[in-house]
């Protein structure tokens, strides 16, 4: 069984980000509280639950799921911290198990999600609230700002990493770059066929720009302590390498061959509001709601075949500029939460 457990919740959101890659599911195809407790009572022991939308906080029985979640199991959430309430930080904080809040923050304003300013001010509120209470705590939760790299943010990046440090007082910064292909952590659930289909990566018009201010954003963290991540993980960041290192990840050549082995369909496992779970590429292993059996979707013939086919030919073309790559550098310590991955998503 996987390590990983990214629970979708729900595909409503509040927001209308332009680059979203999930669609709605509505009405009687969602998985409902019961269906969710149920799957939490399947997950072996040593499991890390992830808690992940669209908006997670729209769920209309949010707190009982991560009551759950947290009773047994660490617990991650990923949201774009609009419904932060000080009833909502309080609960998230009081649970030990709450590992830590990832909150979505492209810019400064949050303008190309689509913020009015009352939602800009509603989410620093809570994260003021999150961090005044989080700090009584002996071991408290952290919080991540993770950013989705776009050409339209390009020059507020520098400015947005500095807020983030000092004036949002996060543990760390997840960057992470657009979706290379239409099946990564899709939840349209697609023929195994259209595995082996070629991708090309959206381009990046601004790239050096790009480069040049997570280049500032490394010396930044190197001179004050600070922490950053960046996915495909090339690089890390946190170290004296040079950002230049990245330049290659905006051709539409996947080069494959420079990358460590994918360990994802093993560690991860991916449960979508309609039910279907799948790897990190969307294709259907089984459906929870007609088979409410998760070690059997795990281990089916969906499942063990994308995983022979995977293991067989080292990537798929559908696997091109995913967030999860990385180079063959850090072979050892793939797959390992310690360097927080999965809260890029």
């Amino acid at each position: 069984m996987p390590v990983h457990y990214i629970l979708s919740l729900t595909n409503e959101c509040n927001l209308h980000c332009p680059f979203c890659f999930l669609d709605k599911v509505e009405g009687d195809r969602t998985m409902n509280t019961e269906n969710w407790l149920e799957v939490l009572s399947q997950l072996p022991s040593y499991a890390r639950v992830i808690l992940f939308g669209g908006e997670p906080l729209m769920f209309h029985e949010f707190d009982r799921v991560f009551t759950a979640a947290t009773e047994v199991f660490k617990c991650s959430i990923v949201t774009n911290g609009t419904l932060l309430t000080e009833e909502t930080v309080e609960l998230l904080v009081a649970k030990d198990n709450f590992c830590d809040l990832n909150i979505s923050i492209d810019c400064l304003n949050n303008w190309n999600r689509n913020f009015s300013s009352s939602d800009w001010q509603h989410l620093l509120a809570g994260v003021k609230h999150y961090n005044r209470i989080r700090k009584i705590k002996e071991t408290p939760p952290k919080l991540g700002i993770s950013v989705v790299i776009l050409d339209e943010t390009a020059e507020e990046l520098h400015d947005l990493h500095r807020f983030a440090h000092q004036e949002l007082q996060c543990d760390f910064v997840n960057y992470c770059l657009l979706n290379g292909g239409p099946m990564q952590l899709s939840d349209t659930m697609q023929p195994f066929e259209r595995l082996y289909e070629d991708v090309i990566p959206p381009r990046y018009h601004r790239w050096d720009l790009i480069l040049e201010q997570i280049e500032k954003n490394r010396q930044y963290d190197k001179a004050h302590g600070y922490v950053s991540y960046f996915r495909p993980k090339i690089i890390d960041i946190n170290s004296d390498q040079s950002t230049e290192k990245l330049r290659f990840l905006n051709k539409p050549k996947f080069g494959k061959e420079r990358f460590g082995t994918c360990k994802m369909p093993w560690a991860d496992c991916r449960i979508h509001p309609d039910g279907n779970i799948s790897p990190c590429l969307s294709v259907p292993f089984g459906n929870f709601k007609q088979t409410p059996d998760l070690q059997a979707i795990l281990t089916s013939s969906a499942a063990e075949h994308f995983k022979r086919e995977l293991k067989d030919n080292s990537f798929f073309p559908q696997c091109n500029r995913c967030v999860f790559l990385y180079d063959k550098a850090f072979e050892r310590t793939a797959g390992s939460s310690a360097d927080n991955t999965r809260s890029t998503e």
